[in-house]
């Protein structure tokens, strides 16, 4: 039997690249999105961080075929064998205000 949600943010699946920088690394690289909610990012990675690692991303999304670039700190709150998932903690009104139109016109 399949486990309820309890995300209090729903996910939405999403198919693109981000530009991800740890502050533990020099490391920049492009990596593919799998879902994104207003409060965090799966990304794919056969190269995960430690949990707890602290990074930037930026996250360019489409909006009526114009690029939304969004630059947003998190953290690395979970890793499993596909990638991990990153937590926003330091996103700004503005960038919450493009994700937030962002992801409600993938939901209708």
């Amino acid at each position: 039997m399949a486990q309820p949600e309890q995300r209090a943010d729903k996910r939405i699946p999403y198919e693109d690249t981000v530009v991800f920088r740890s502050e533990t690394t020099i490391m920049e690289s492009a990596l593919d999105i799998s879902n994104i909610s207003m409060s965090g990012v799966y990304v794919l990675t056969k190269h995960p961080l430690d949990l707890g690692t602290k990074c930037s991303l930026e996250i360019k999304l489409r909006k009526d075929n114009q690029l939304v670039t969004l630059l947003i700190g998190g953290v690395v709150s979970r890793v499993d064998d596909k990638g991990q998932g990153v937590e926003f903690t330091e996103i700004g009104e503005e960038n919450s205000a493009k994700l937030q139109e962002v992801l409600s016109l993938r939901t209708h």
